[in-house]
């Protein structure tokens, strides 16, 4: 697995290489750097790219399971394929206050997560949800 975790960053190429290639590619899902994200709370992470330009993939979400709170530079955008998606969202004030948003994202809609915004991802269907995440780091 920590070999793996090199590859974050990486894969399936460098952006600087990815960009002198001019190569295209089809990344299919047997060729996806997958793992199981979360220290407390386990969900499939499948990344198709993740370089210094961009991480794109998808998230499988179990029944009945939050994500551990993430935060991370670069705006974050949500595609919800399956299911129904609650996503917390801590906001922070200048004096120091914290107060939580809570957003539904229903099957075929679009959420966008600014950079630096910690927040969390809940199924709390019967039913596996998916999502497919894009990020593109400052």
């Amino acid at each position: 697995m920590k070999n793996r975790l090199k590859l974050v960053g990486n894969w399936p190429l460098p952006g600087k290489m990815a960009r002198a290639k001019k190569e295209m590619m089809v990344i299919k899902s047997e060729n996806t750097l997958d793992f199981i994200h979360g220290t407390k709370n386990h969900m499939l992470i499948s990344f198709a790219v993740s370089n210094d330009y961009i991480d794109f993939g998808s998230i499988t979400i179990p029944s009945g399971v939050c994500s551990d709170k993430e935060v991370h530079k670069g705006d974050e955008v949500l595609y919800v394929l399956e299911g129904t998606v609650p996503v917390v969202c801590a906001n922070f004030s200048e004096t120091g206050s914290v107060t939580k948003s809570r957003y539904e994202v229903n099957q075929g809609e679009h959420f966008l997560i600014p950079e630096n915004t910690v927040h969390r991802y809940f199924n709390l269907t019967n039913d596996l949800t998916k999502i497919i995440f894009a990020i593109a780091p400052t």
